[in-house]
């Protein structure tokens, strides 16, 4: 049995000229080492003229706000992570909220999970999340490090086929709308079953 097909996205993309300051700072947030040097940021966001100085004007605003440490050679660094535990609840459009274990300084509200920054996890789980960006009133945003315990290891739902494969419509509105079956289960077409899940959401 599966699950969810994994999301696949690229790193490169077109810097807009409305780029959003949230989404360089993602970008750099999750390379390899935390930080990058200007001209790997514009050769990410394949930048035109134009948006490369929309580019460094962010890059400068965000170190004059904290978020970023600027440092020789034009290398900016995101500040070390801080993992915060909490339970996730995924809505079924892929989006996500963690509500934190306990209370989080500066955060008035369960933090907000993107559908690409889910990683693995499915409603329920206790996980551990990174804060990716703040937002003014207390909201943030923020992406899935881990997966500390899952909520469930069988799902209840009801057997359907669509053409090509059998899976599993799961009857918890808060989990995806398929769980694929691999084994052979024609017999019980449309019946309600229980189904242990051997393979969790991909984490690419």
């Amino acid at each position: 049995m599966g699950a969810k097909n994994p999301r696949s996205r690229g790193a490169r993309r077109k810097a807009e000229p409305d780029l959003r300051k949230e989404d360089l700072f993602r970008h750099i947030q999750k390379s390899a080492d935390r930080g990058m040097n200007l001209k790997r940021i514009l050769e990410d966001f394949d930048a035109t003229p134009g948006a490369r100085k929309q580019i460094k004007d962010i890059l400068n605003q965000l170190v004059k706000e904290g978020k970023l440490a600027k440092h020789r050679g034009n290398r900016y660094e995101a500040p070390a992570r801080n993992l915060i535990e909490g339970t996730i609840l995924v809505h079924r459009d892929g989006y996500g909220f963690v509500m934190p274990k306990e209370k989080v300084q500066g955060i008035e509200s369960d933090i907000y999970i993107p559908p690409a920054l889910i990683g693995s996890a499915m409603s329920g789980d206790k996980v551990r999340v990174e804060i990716t960006f703040r937002k003014p009133g207390g909201r943030a945003e923020g992406r899935i490090a881990s997966v500390e315990k899952r909520a469930r290891d069988t799902v209840v739902g009801q057997l359907r086929y669509d053409g090509q494969v059998f899976f599993v419509a799961p009857a918890d509105a808060k989990l995806p709308e398929k769980i694929l079956v691999t084994n052979d289960v024609a017999e019980h077409k449309d019946k309600i079953v229980e189904v242990e899940i051997t393979r969790f959401p991909s984490e690419t």
